[in-house]
């Protein structure tokens, strides 16, 4: 995901060249905004619902770079050591993101303070999908996502963030596509 859009349509974020985040107005495409700050290459971006903040996700140095997206401040960087992340996803109330990294964990963070709510518990697969969709339930309280076991079976896990814990779906429960 080298890009996002705002989620009334009118905005598109874009991975830049130089260790950059670019915001480009729709449908014009002009250029509005550059977003600097420690990652060096930009792979996962990610737009809250409310349009405040501005997450990208860089494998190359291991973490996320926050953004206030309005002003363009740097808010944080999240350097996590060896976790590599490859995904990102924001809860319905923009106060929570949801990152997936290359040693497959699922990890929640706070967006306003930039730390670690949890790491979903066994969230570990022997093979995560290739490009892995997050989704959020309506109400934020529900991950899901999919994977492969290791007998190599489709699975879907649901995380329940009230309860903390984890439901795991196979293809034999129901017929994926």
């Amino acid at each position: 995901n080298r890009f996002s859009l705002s989620s009334d349509g009118s905005m598109l974020f874009l991975a830049g060249q130089e260790s950059s985040v670019i915001s480009y107005d729709i449908p014009d495409l002009h250029q509005v905004q550059e977003y600097y700050g420690q990652i060096e290459s930009p792979e996962s971006i990610g737009i809250t619902s409310n349009g405040r903040s501005l997450v990208a996700s860089d494998s190359y140095v291991d973490g996320f770079e926050i953004w206030n997206a309005q002003s363009g401040e740097n808010v944080t960087a999240i350097l996590l050591g060896s976790h590599w992340n490859d995904d990102i996803k924001f809860s319905p109330d923009s106060k929570t993101f949801v990152a997936l990294g290359r040693d497959n964990n699922i990890r929640l963070y706070d967006v306003a303070t930039s730390k670690l709510i949890t790491e979903v518990p066994g969230s570990s697969f022997s093979y995560i999908l290739a490009n892995p969709k997050f989704y959020w339930s309506e109400d934020g309280n529900k991950i899901a996502w999919d994977g492969l076991n290791s007998n190599k079976e489709k699975i879907l896990q649901i995380w329940d963030m009230l309860k903390k814990s984890k439901n795991t779906i196979s293809e034999d429960d129901i017929a994926f596509n």
